[in-house]
C-alpha cells in the first residue's frame, strides 16, 4: 500500500486518476486474497494508521505532510535564489586623500589597541554535520544499486525498491528513533515470513508504525 501511495500521481493517496482503488484491485497488488486484505485493512483503520478523504480515498497523513513540506522548501529556495540574483552591488566610494589619510591613521590606532587586548570571545563553531569524533552523525542512506548488491550477496528475496520506498516514506526511522544501520533493517525484514513476503511487509509496517501513529 505504501509503494502504491508513493507511486500515485497524488503522492500519499491510494488512488488512480483521482479515484479510490477497489479492495479487489489493492489485494491483487499486495498479492493477498480479498479476505486477508480486508482483515488487515480493518485492523490498520481500527488503530487510525491511515485516514480517508470525504470521497473515501485512503491516504497517509505523514506522506501528505512530507510532500507539503517539500513544496514549501522548494518555494523558499526559489525565492532565495531570486533575491540573491537581484541583489544590487553597492558602488565603491572614492574618498579624498585627506579623509583617506585620516581613516588610515584611525585604523592603525584601532589595530594597535586590539592587539594589546586579549580576546575573550569564545571560538566559533562550524556545524559541518560531524560529531565530536569527526564521524558523520547521520546514517549514510543506501542507493538502489548498493541495496540491490547487498541483497544479492545475501541471496535475499526482499524487494529493494519496496524497502527504499518504505523507509523514504517514514524518514528512515525505526519506531520513533532514527535508523542506525540499514544493513540491520534488511536482516530484520529477512526474519519475517519468507513464504509470503507481501504479508510480511504489511505486518512489519503495522508493528513499527502503530505505536507512534506516524502516518
Amino acid at each position: 500500500m505504501i509503494i502504491t501511495m508513493h507511486d500515485s500521481e497524488r503522492y500519499g493517496y491510494l488512488a488512480v486518476n483521482g479515484l479510490t482503488m477497489s479492495d479487489d484491485f489493492v489485494a491483487r497488488k499486495c498479492n493477498v486474497t480479498i479476505t486477508e486484505y480486508q482483515q488487515l485493512l480493518h485492523e490498520l483503520e481500527q488503530y487510525s494508521v491511515f485516514s480517508r478523504t470525504s470521497d473515501g480515498v485512503i491516504y497517509s497523513r505523514k506522506m501528505v505532510r512530507n510532500q507539503a513540506d517539500r513544496k514549501k522548501n522548494a518555494k523558499r529556495q526559489e525565492k532565495f535564489k531570486e533575491k540573491k540574483g537581484n541583489a544590487s552591488v553597492t558602488p565603491t566610494q572614492h574618498p579624498s586623500s585627506s579623509s583617506s589619510s585620516s581613516s588610515h591613521t584611525k585604523d592603525k590606532d584601532t589595530a594597535t589597541k586590539s592587539a594589546s587586548v586579549p580576546s575573550t570571545s569564545a571560538p566559533s563553531v562550524v556545524d559541518n554535520g560531524l560529531s565530536a569524533t569527526g564521524k558523520s552523525s547521520r546514517m549514510p542512506r543506501p542507493t538502489l544499486e548498493e541495496l540491490t548488491t547487498y541483497l544479492r550477496g545475501r541471496n535475499s528475496t526482499i524487494d529493494a525498491e519496496a524497502f527504499l520506498a518504505f523507509y523514504e516514506s517514514n524518514g528512515w526511522k525505526v519506531g520513533r528513533n532514527p535508523m542506525k544501520s540499514w544493513h540491520g533493517a534488511v536482516r530484520t525484514w529477512e526474519q519475517r515470513n519468507p513464504q509470503d513476503r507481501r504479508i510480511g511487509e504489511v505486518q512489519h509496517w503495522r508493528e513499527i508504525q502503530l505505536p507512534s501513529k506516524i502516518l
